[in-house]
């Protein structure tokens, strides 16, 4: 999987360990074990955390999922330009 390899490259280039990144983001190491071997899908919050603290886009993290019926928001989902 080359977008797992980018997040397991960051992880050796940086010296930092999968625990490490499980402890930052809140997941346990067997998850995030499992997105870089691409036995499991990232859900899109976890991805965007991920991108956030690696400096990596989500699409580099790995398979993303989003669940059914979930949208990602961007500018027009936000409650900011929402009027009262």
């Amino acid at each position: 999987m080359p977008n797992a390899n980018k997040l397991e490259t960051w992880l050796a280039a940086n010296h930092k360990s999968q625990v490490w990144l499980a402890r930052e983001v809140g997941v346990t190491q067997a998850m995030i074990s499992y997105i870089i071997a691409g036995e499991r899908a990232v859900p899109f919050w976890l991805a965007n955390d991920i991108a956030r603290i690696c400096g990596l886009k989500p699409a580099e993290v790995g398979r993303i999922f989003i669940p059914k019926g979930r949208k990602r928001r961007g500018k027009e989902g936000s409650k900011q330009g929402a009027s009262a």
